[in-house]
């Protein structure tokens, strides 16, 4: 039944069945995307229509930041990709005036922080914790690493 929901809601998004400027669309198309883990098909949906909603935010900046923000902290972002801290330092440095952005800001970098100590967790653990760790993570919809 989640599998079915996820694909209607990603599909609404895709074209344009929903309110595309809803704050709530990445962090639902983002806890959508971990949910379904290993279901490529799915995943590329809800991938396009993650750009869609890109899309159509129309190049507002802002927005766009606030919507990665949001993803980070649902669990969307890989944590572990190279760009991230990068891109954060951006968003910090772009919006470090702007509360709502900074709210955001700190509920990302919190979400990174776990990812940074579940890493570290995974790689000091043995072999059946990690995997008992992993398990845990895809059955909550966190960090795939």
């Amino acid at each position: 039944m989640t599998i079915k929901r996820d694909a209607r809601f990603a599909l609404a998004v895709l074209v344009g069945k929903v309110d595309r400027s809803d704050p709530a669309i990445p962090a639902r198309l983002a806890i959508a995307k971990a949910r379904n883990r290993g279901r490529d098909d799915l995943r590329g949906l809800i991938d396009r229509a993650v750009s869609a909603h890109a899309v159509a935010l129309g190049g507002d900046l802002a927005a766009a930041d606030r919507a990665y923000l949001r993803a980070m902290g649902a669990g969307g972002v890989n944590m572990f990709d190279d760009e991230v801290f990068g891109r954060l330092a951006t968003i910090h440095a772009r919006r470090k005036n702007d509360p709502i952005a900074m709210a955001l800001f700190a509920f990302a970098a919190e979400a990174f922080a776990d990812a940074a100590i579940d890493g570290a967790a995974a790689v000091l653990a043995g072999g059946a914790t990690r995997n008992a760790i992993h398990a845990a993570q895809r059955r909550a919809g966190g960090h795939k690493e």
